[in-house]
């Protein structure tokens, strides 16, 4: 065995893991893998940047949360959750949200921490028939490395509404 020998082999290996580290698909933080384009844009995608910490991002948190639960998609609403109970899960993946709009107000960020201002309007399914209702109220958010932010749940679940459960 010759002195070239192992560095050949040490680059091949290197080479491979490289590869294969860069063989798993970007998530977008504003892209729910239910929506429409996911499919596509995660196909096209090259590598993604970590996510600002700024008011837009901290507002796009919230979105997401709302997003994953129109889909049913409890793995996507837990990306952008802090702190949420065990049935969470259970009733995001019921897909009870039928739709949402959301218009925000006064937001601020202070280092690790941020604050959203809402007004959501929710229209979803219940036991007597479709709900539409409207609700105020302010997220709390943390930072995260991964979302750019995480929303504390408790924030959320003070809206009272059925499928965010206290």
């Amino acid at each position: 065995m010759t002195v070239k020998t192992p560095l050949i082999i040490a680059a091949a290996i290197s080479s491979f893991a490289f590869l294969n580290a860069r063989a798993a698909p970007p998530v977008f933080v504003d892209v729910p893998v239910c929506h429409w384009a996911s499919a596509a844009i995660y196909a096209v995608a090259g590598e993604v940047a970590a996510p600002a910490k700024d008011v837009s991002t901290a507002q796009n948190a919230v979105r997401q949360v709302f997003e994953g639960l129109q889909c049913g998609n409890a793995d996507w609403v837990s990306r952008f959750v802090e702190g949420a109970p065990v049935g969470l899960a259970s009733a995001a993946s019921r897909k009870v949200l039928r739709s949402y709009s959301l218009a925000f107000g006064k937001a601020n960020v202070n280092g690790g921490a941020a604050s959203v201002a809402f007004t959501a309007n929710l229209t979803y399914d219940a036991a007597s028939g479709v709900v539409t209702i409207k609700r105020s109220g302010t997220a709390r958010l943390n930072v995260s490395d991964e979302t750019g932010w995480k929303v504390v749940y408790a924030s959320l679940s003070s809206l009272n509404v059925p499928f965010l459960p206290k």
